[in-house]
């Protein structure tokens, strides 16, 4: 998060914070990822390779594409705004896991989510 200029204070409450991750697809093949924490929610639905607007839950507005790339769901979030960075996002699935890593310049974010 920092590489990303966000803030000390929402850095410290991102990282007390454990968020709740919910997926699901649609019949026509839309996907939507819920994350729930104590202090934010977003939502986000899209289908596979069509662009999207999203707003980060840190704020940043992008324009994102989700893509299935060799059994991992790549979301690739490009900024709207000049001077910010563009991320991604990849989601694996492993046995009960959910494996989520966001790499971004020297610095690599990981993070591993259970089911319940």
């Amino acid at each position: 998060m920092k590489a990303l200029g966000v803030n000390v204070i929402s850095r410290t409450m991102a990282n007390k914070a454990t968020p709740t991750v919910e997926f699901s697809i649609a019949a026509d093949g839309t996907w939507t990822f819920k994350t729930l924490t104590p202090v934010k929610n977003t939502e986000i639905k899209f289908k596979l390779g069509e662009e999207f607007d999203e707003t980060t839950l840190d704020g940043r507005k992008c324009r994102t594409t989700v893509r299935l790339e060799n059994g991992k769901l790549c979301q690739v979030q490009k900024a709207t705004k000049s001077g910010e960075k563009d991320t991604k996002i990849e989601r694996e699935i492993q046995g009960d896991d959910l494996l989520v890593t966001m790499p971004l310049e020297n610095v690599t974010c990981t993070r591993t989510y259970k089911r319940q």
